[in-house]
Order: structure tokens, then C-alpha cells, then sequence
């Protein structure tokens, strides 16, 4: 949608206000000149194509029509007649003055109408082709040209005093409305003032970028150095000048650009592989006191940043949120690359740890609101950056961020963002899928769904995480004692890999995004890597990572890999409350109980008779034990956590997961072979007791027509039972319970929509479909 720029043309009566509009437009100067002209709109090609030009003229008489004006103008171009010294005097005297009391925000150029009426500018004579040609006969008859210098310092000597008393005006021309000099270049510098604003880039006083310009050029060169070497490369500035200017980065090109930066007389601002970062900025403000801001706005543009410096992520990001809808959200390989190389990058010390005053500098291109904090960080800390956090290895690192997608897919697509990850196609920076993958929620799927959630592969190519260059469990941990979930939550953060434990806050996100539907914050968490080890025993740590986020409940219904059942060893309404809590899941649910032996210490005490009863009715294993500040016990129980979750050990057994997971287990072609068979059975057993149902029936129904009138004689009292015998001479079926009698017999053929037998057999039917 092209920007609305309101250009004011104000200044003295009879300066030749209107005559510039009216030449401007009709390229005709015109002979009675209107008093004031109607506002006039340009269409976005003719200057911009983003921007649509209102041209408005003004006249002092009209105060109400000007103040108005003066008030919604985005820029002011302010004439003066050359040939009047009095409207130039009355500039300083009335109307900047005036300017600066109803709109100090806009921009103002001062510009010297009528230069045709006297000698010495050279925008005057430049375009007149008679002129030019009486100089050029001076030149070659050896008569000296006539001195501009001096009429042109004279001109900036008297125009000074204003640039320092009004610092909102950006330049100042001389035109000629008459002889149509100069009045494109004055307008096209005017509505560029607006769209491309120096203000906002370059202090005057101090004669340098702003800070908040230098963060913007630090968070571009972030864009663009995606191996996180600290230089821009020739392939990378190339891509700069692809994708901001359309254009192909010649040789000479990126060597004219070097001896810019080169003679700043600095060192460290180029290498010999390309720009750093300080030359990004050293290139960045030259462009700016070229006059050449047009430059530095279309890079930061092209990064997410709007006129005022202000970086707002695009809106699709802002949709995606988890949800029970059926899929949740992981990243993508490539952003797993891309994080890695920013802790290579930013580790200072190259200890393998990243320290709070790297991971400072990490998030330093965020938004000034949340600059320099990473979503992790906790709000109670000694300071608002949590520089008094520990350190971080790797594993902590990632960790961190799988927590993070966990419990707010918004707040980690939109950091990506910030961090300046674009991906390989840069027109994708602003779709979900350049960060996050979907893959199926937890839930009641099948089994099929379940395994391709968690990437395993069937029969000979049954490895964990086929295709997937990482895996995030979400384990809930559930008690009705909210301090004791946060227990157990610190204590699992003892184990190797986890990170802390944390909320991932958005209290004060720097854009309205709702963020975890009803809140601004996550529940507690902590994030664990679990790492394996590749079986050719080169120790390397094997494909896919796997990550887990133990978090508390949050909410009546949370989707979850594994519920964690937390008990205290020694309360007995605990025991209760967690056995209860297991009997109110869904039966797709996998679940584990955990126990908190009690303070005073010991040796574990054996499991309750309740809680082991529970375990061997479900088949799932006994409590997990953690015990607080125990890192061998958390180390424990987070990884029987993984093996749990990925063996399906937790999951309440069912003959038909029990088949289902053996026919899983087998080669494909086995499996086929074993659900020909089983199948083949099904349909001989199932015909036969038909033919034997329907024979029976038949017989029955003789005996009942020729036993009638020995019946009708015994009374109208007793009722004749049709008999069956579907189930007589079944034995796998064993006798039935009752009496023996035919009316306590039920058909096999009539069983109830919903029998416990009928859903057995639908589960496992659909099994073998899938």
C-alpha cells in the first residue's frame, strides 16, 4: 500500500508559491498564476512507487487554512524571492518560528525562488542552453567565466545561522519557476526527506549515527553473515545487493566500497575476507553524510525495520501457537545449524560455555524493550539482563530454546526473527515453515501416527527419528501441591543438559501479540537434551536430538507425551490424590508415577502396595525416584523418562497395542505375511461360527413349528425361549456364567455396539490398516 506524503508549499505572498505547483505539475509556467492552487495528488509512479504525493498550496492571509496545513505536513518546502531580501529576513523572523511551534516533527527545505532574475547561482544557468553556449565562447576566447564560488559561499554564509537555530531544516536550493530550474530535484529531495528520513539515522549535533541506528546495522550485518564468522564475505554482500538493489556486485564495485571503509583510517573495519561488522557501520554512515540515506533505509527495510526503526516481526508468525488442534511445532535443521553457530560465535572465551555476558550480547539486537534478554530469563534476577546467571554448555543451550518452542511456538519463531536467521530463500523470512516444522500431537492417534511423530521407522529401518534432526517430548508433572510440581522441577534441572528452571515470559513482549492464549507467561519448566551415543563407537552423540521439556500443568487439558504423577512417599492423601489423578486420564495417555522420599533421608523405602498394585494392573514400571539436589537421581530419571516415552513402556498394555507393537517390530514383509494370517484366521473362524448360526436357527425353527400345538395345550402362560447353541460346542470360549439356561445364552452375531470384545476388535483392525 503506497505511504500518504502531504508536501506544504508556504512562504510571503508573491514569492511565486503557487507558480512552482502549477509549473511542476503542467510543465508549463503559466502567465496569471491562480492565488492559491487546489490541492493536487500525484499518482505513486511519478516520484515513488510506495509513495502518493499531496502537493498543497497555502497563503498567509488564510490562518486557519495554513495552521491546519502546518499541522499534517510531512514535509514544508518554505520559498523566499531572491530579488526581496525581506522575505528571506521575514523566514527566521515569522515563519520557522511558526514551524516549530505547530510541527517541529517535519522536515523543511528552504528554497530561493526567482534565481532567474540575478546572476551568480548556478542552477540558474545550468539549463540554458543559450548560456551555456555564450560560456563556452568566453572559454575558448580565453575570457575568464564568471566566479560562482564566491555567490554561493555568500549564500551558505547567510543561510547558516538558521540551519543552526532550526534543526529541522534538511536543505536549502535556489529554483526558477519561470525557466523550470531545478523544481523536480527540489520536490524529489523533498518527498525522499519523508520516506527516507536522516533523522532518525543521524544525530547532527554529535555528528554520528544514533545508537539505535548502530543496533539496526548490527542486527542487519546479523542477517546476512549466516556462517556467523564475524565478516561479511563477498557472497554475502553480493546477496545484499541482490535482494535491497536488485543489482549484481561487481569487482569493482565491492573494491570501491573497501577503500571507503579503508579510509576511515581505523583498523579492524575490513578483512581479507570482507567487512566487519564495524565496517558495516563505517559504510552505513558515509552513505548518510552523502546525502544517500536512501541507501541505508532500503537495507534496513529489507530486514523488518519500518521508518521509525521500529522492528515488528511479520503477522503470520504471530499465529503460530500450539494448540490441541493436532499438530505441534518443532525446528527445523536448519535452525538447529543456525543456533549452533551462534554459540560457536559468541562463545568469548571458547571454553565451550556460553557466560550471562554472551548470551547478553547474543539477544543485543532484540527491540530496546526485551534487548539483551533471552525469553529464559527470569525476572527475579539481581539484574534485568540476568548477568548474575551461570553459564551454559551446548546441550543447556539447546536445551533452552527446545523448552521454548515447547511452550510458545509465537515467542520462538519471532525471537528466530530477531536473531536474524532468514534462511536459505530470503522471501520465506516472514513464513512459519522457515522456522518450524509440524509434526502430529500427542493424543489418541494410532500407532502409526504416534511412531511417525517420534520418527521411528518400521521393520529393518526402525530407528528413532528417520528424517528428523531432533525430537521434543513434553512430560507434564501433575500434583495438587503447586509447590511440590516446582520441586521437582528444580531438582530435574540438576541433571547434565538441563537448563534451568523457568518461565518463558513475554510480560513485556515490544509488540501486541497474545501470546499462550490466556496469559503472558508459560508454567514452569525445565529443558533437558537427552544425548545417545552412535553405535560405530566413535562416541559421537547420535542423530536425532532429543529433547524433553518437563513443565507443570497448565490447564485442565494439556496435550503431553507423559504425565508424571507426583507423590510424597510419606502422605498418605498424596497417594491417593496422584492414584486418582491416574484413574482420570484417557487410556491413550502414557503416564508414570514419581515419589519424593521424605526429607530426613535413608535408604529408599519399598513402593507402596497401592501405587506397585496400579503399576502391575496398567504393565508400566515402578516410581521414578528423585530425590533434591541428587544429579545422579534427576540424571536418572530424565532419561528413563526418554527410554520410557520412545520404548512405549509407560503406555497402559492392551492386546491390541501388544500386537501392534509386535507386528511394529518386525520387518515390513513379515508384518504382511502376519496380517495375511491372522486375517485368513479371522475370516475362517468367523464364517464357520455363521454357517453354525445360521444351521441352528433353522433347526430351531422346525422344532418351534412342529412342537406349536403341544405347546398351545400346555397353557398361553408359558412363554416357548427360542434356544441357540452359537456357543454350545465353542469350547475356546468356555461355558458361560448362570444357570445354563437357554435364555441367559447371548449371540455372538447380536453383541452390543460398544462391547468391550467389538471395540478390542475395531482397535485392532485399525492397527493393521495403518
Amino acid at each position: 500500500m503506497a505511504r500518504q506524503v502531504r508536501v506544504l508549499v508556504a512562504g510571503d505572498d508573491g514569492v511565486g508559491k503557487s507558480s512552482i505547483i502549477f509549473t511542476l505539475v503542467s510543465r508549463s509556467f503559466p502567465e496569471s498564476p491562480p492565488p492559491v492552487v487546489h490541492d493536487i495528488t500525484l499518482p505513486p509512479e511519478h516520484y515513488f512507487e510506495n509513495a502518493e504525493v499531496t502537493l498543497m498550496d497555502s497563503s498567509p492571509g488564510d490562518e486557519e487554512d495554513l495552521n491546519t496545513k502546518l499541522a499534517i505536513a510531512d514535509c514544508i518546502i518554505l520559498v523566499y524571492s531572491v530579488d526581496d531580501d525581506a522575505t528571506f529576513e521575514h523566514l527566521g523572523e515569522y515563519w520557522l518560528p511558526l514551524i516549530e511551534e505547530k510541527n517541529s516533527k517535519t522536515t523543511v527545505f528552504i528554497a530561493g525562488n526567482k534565481a532567474d532574475t540575478t546572476s551568480g547561482f548556478p542552477e540558474a544557468e545550468a539549463e540554458d542552453p543559450e548560456q551555456d553556449e555564450s560560456k563556452g565562447a568566453q572559454e575558448r576566447k580565453g575570457d575568464a567565466a564568471p566566479d560562482h564560488g564566491e555567490a554561493y559561499l555568500a549564500l551558505v554564509e547567510r543561510v547558516e545561522p538558521l540551519l543552526q537555530r532550526f534543526r529541522f531544516i534538511v536543505d536549502f536550493i535556489h529554483v526558477s519557476a519561470a525557466c523550470e530550474v531545478a523544481l523536480s530535484d527540489l520536490f524529489f529531495k523533498a518527498i525522499d526527506s519523508v520516506i527516507n528520513p536522516i533523522s532518525p539515522l543521524f544525530d547532527v549535533a554529535s555528528a554520528d549515527l544514533k545508537p539505535e541506528a548502530v543496533y539496526a546495522i548490527h542486527r542487519l550485518f546479523r542477517c546476512y553473515d549466516q556462517d556467523m564468522d564475524g565478516v561479511l564475505n563477498k557472497s554475502e554482500m553480493s546477496k545484499i545487493q541482490q535482494r535491497c538493489f536488485d543489482l549484481v556486485l561487481e569487482e569493482e564495485d565491492l573494491e570501491s566500497l573497501r577503500q571507503v571503509v579503508v579510509g576511515e583510517g581505523r583498523g579492524g573495519l575490513v578483512t581479507d575476507d570482507g567487512f566487519t561488522v564495524e565496517g558495516l557501520v563505517t559504510l552505513c554512515r558515509h552513505f548518510v553524510e552523502e546525502n544517500k540515506a536512501q541507501v541505508v533505509w532500503k537495507m534496513l527495510r529489507q530486514t523488518g525495520f519500518d521508518t521509525d526503526l521500529k522492528l515488528t516481526p511479520p503477522s503470520a508468525l504471530s499465529a503460530a501457537r500450539l494448540s490441541d488442534a493436532g499438530v505441534v511445532f518443532q525446528l527445523r535443521p536448519a535452525v538447529w545449524d543456525f543456533l549452533d553457530r551462534i554459540f560457536v560465535r559468541f562463545d568469548s572465551n571458547k571454553d565451550g560455555l556460553l557466560d550471562a555476558a554472551d548470551v547478553a550480547e547474543v539477544f543485543s539486537v532484540l527491540p530496546r524493550s526485551i534487548r539483551g534478554r533471552s525469553p529464559w530469563c527470569t525476572p527475579t534476577s539481581a539484574s534485568s539482563l540476568g548477568l548474575d546467571a551461570p553459564a551454559i554448555d551446548q546441550r543447556q543451550w539447546r536445551a533452552y530454546w527446545a523448552q521454548t518452542v515447547a511452550l510458545s511456538t509465537v515467542v520462538a519463531s519471532q525471537m528466530l526473527f530477531y536473531l536474524g536467521f532468514l534462511g536459505d530463500d530470503f522471501e520465506k523470512a516472514s513464513d512459519v515453515a522457515n522456522y518450524l516444522t509440524c509434526v502430529p500431537a500427542p493424543g489418541p492417534a494410532s500407532m502409526t501416527q504416534r511412531r511417525r511423530r517420534l520418527g521411528i521407522g518400521y521393520g529393518l529401518d526402525s530407528r528413532l527419528g528417520r528424517g528428523l534432526a531432533s525430537i521434543t517430548l513434553k512430560v507434564l508433572v501433575v500434583s495438587p501441591d503447586e509447590d511440590a510440581v516446582r520441586d521437582v522441577l528444580r531438582a530435574l534441572s540438576q541433571a547434565p543438559g538441563s537448563g534451568d528452571c523457568c518461565k518463558i515470559s513475554s510480560s513485556s513482549w515490544p509488540h501486541d501479540t497474545t501470546v499462550d492464549g490466556d496469559g503472558s507467561t508459560s508454567p514452569d519448566a525445565v529443558g533437558y537434551e537427552h544425548h545417545g551415543v552412535d553405535d560405530d563407537g566413535s562416541g559421537r552423540h547420535a542423530e536425532p536430538r532429543i529433547h524433553v521439556v518437563f513443565a507443570a500443568q497448565d490447564g485442565p487439558s494439556q496435550i503431553a507425551d507423559l504425565v508424571l504423577l507426583l507423590y510424597e512417599e510419606a502422605s498418605d492423601a498424596s497417594i491417593r490424590a496422584a492414584l486418582d489423578a491416574c484413574d482420570a486420564l484417557p487410556p491413550w495417555q502414557g503416564r508414570a508415577f514419581i515419589r519424593r522420599p521424605p526429607e530426613s533421608g535413608g535408604p529408599p523405602a519399598p513402593c507402596d502396595a497401592r501405587v506397585e498394585s496400579k503399576c502391575l494392573k496398567l504393565g508400566i514400571p515402578e516410581p521414578f525416584d528423585l530425590r533434591p539436589e541428587d544429579q545422579e537421581s534427576a540424571a536418572n530419571a530424565a532419561s528413563g523418562v526418554v527410554v520410557s516415552v520412545l520404548g512405549d513402556h509407560h503406555m497402559p498394555k492392551s492386546l491390541a497395542r501388544f500386537l501392534a507393537r509386535t507386528i511394529a517390530s518386525t520387518p515390513t514383509w513379515y508384518s504382511a505375511i502376519i496380517a495375511l494370517a491372522v486375517g485368513g484366521l479371522i475370516a475362517a473362524v468367523g464364517y464357520e461360527l455363521w454357517k453354525k448360526s445360521t444351521g441352528d436357527q433353522g433347526d430351531s425353527a422346525k422344532e418351534s413349528a412342529s412342537g406349536r400345538d403341544a405347546s398351545q395345550s400346555v397353557g398361553k402362560s408359558e412363554k416357548l425361549v427360542q434356544p441357540t447353541s452359537l456357543l454350545d460346542d465353542v469350547s475356546m470360549f468356555g461355558s458361560l456364567p448362570g444357570n445354563g439356561g437357554a435364555e441367559e445364552r447371548v449371540k455372538l452375531c447380536q453383541l452390543p455396539s460398544r462391547h468391550p470384545y467389538l471395540l478390542l476388535f475395531a482397535e485392532w483392525a485399525g492397527t493393521l490398516r495403518a
